[in-house]
């Protein structure tokens, strides 16, 4: 069994966010923040002042003028997404880690983050209810716990873990045979990292619950269908593999029908390789 004592130290080992990267994420989850405010906080950190603006005059961003002001360049990108880009250069290197436990190899987990924070992204253009800016943020660390998992389980209680939940009598998911037989799942664990980084709560909540079916938040059911949807394409399967599905109180609560759905998967999955090159900029 994991002691809460030994998550606790394991992710102390982990860097920090950047500071910028914290006053960003809280202010994208509050709706009443604007442009301005942003932009100020950028505006104060060099390095991403500079990375901004490059960035919003990149091909990729699609501008058709050049951009010399953060705040154009907020409203160009959009706070989320900027936010989004600086959370994932700085976790990048962790994330691109093999995780062999959950069937993971070498850049698994990350491409399944960025695609399911582009599926967040792409939800807004298939369904009339507002995605929360947290949600990028959301989607990007939903699967993070899983980096501290592997550090401190066994190869052999993984094993038994992935016994469980394949075991027909039992038929549980593989977060539940977590908790089962490790005392914690990946979501309780990723859920403590958001809280000790100082992420707002709606991004804690949808990450510890981003597997459960009672919660109503919108941020959860959007990450909920981001990690669905990131699997759809085929990215982030491992020891898991296609089981799981939207929960049809998930899908009534977002307005998202079969048909939006598979349309959210083809716009997730043309926008993926565009991120991609975005990380490389």
């Amino acid at each position: 069994m994991i002691a809460l004592s030994s998550i606790t130290d394991e992710i102390k080992t982990l860097d920090p966010l950047p500071p910028t990267a914290v006053k960003l994420v809280g202010l994208i989850a509050d709706e009443r923040s604007s442009v301005e405010e942003i932009g100020q906080v950028i505006q104060y950190d060099q390095a991403l002042t500079a990375y901004v603006l490059k960035y919003a005059n990149s091909v990729f961003s699609g501008s058709k003028r050049q951009i010399v002001s953060i705040k154009d360049a907020v409203i160009r990108l959009g706070g989320a997404r900027i936010t989004e880009q600086l959370i994932g250069k700085h976790l990048q290197a962790k994330l691109k880690s093999p995780l062999i436990p959950y069937g993971y190899d070498e850049s698994d987990l990350w491409r399944h983050s960025v695609a399911s924070a582009t599926a967040a992204e792409m939800l807004s253009s298939c369904t009339d209810v507002k995605i929360s800016g947290a949600s990028f943020t959301a989607a990007l660390l939903h699967d993070i716990g899983k980096l501290i998992m592997c550090r401190l389980v066994s190869p052999e209680e993984m094993k038994k873990v992935w016994e469980m939940a394949s075991d027909q009598k039992t038929s549980c998911p593989g977060e539940t045979a977590e908790k089962q037989i490790l005392g914690f799942s990946h979501p309780e664990i990723g859920a403590h990292i958001a809280h000790a980084w100082g992420l707002p709560q709606p991004i804690v909540s949808a990450i510890r619950d981003h597997h459960e079916t009672l919660s109503e938040e919108t941020v959860t059911d959007t990450v909920k269908i981001a990690n669905v949807t990131a699997r759809s394409i085929g990215e982030g399967l491992g020891m898991e593999g296609m089981g799981l599905f939207i929960d049809d109180a998930v899908a009534q609560r977002m307005h998202l029908t079969r048909d939006s759905f598979e349309n959210l998967c083809a716009k997730t999955l043309g926008r993926f390789k565009e991120v991609l090159q975005m990380f490389d900029i």
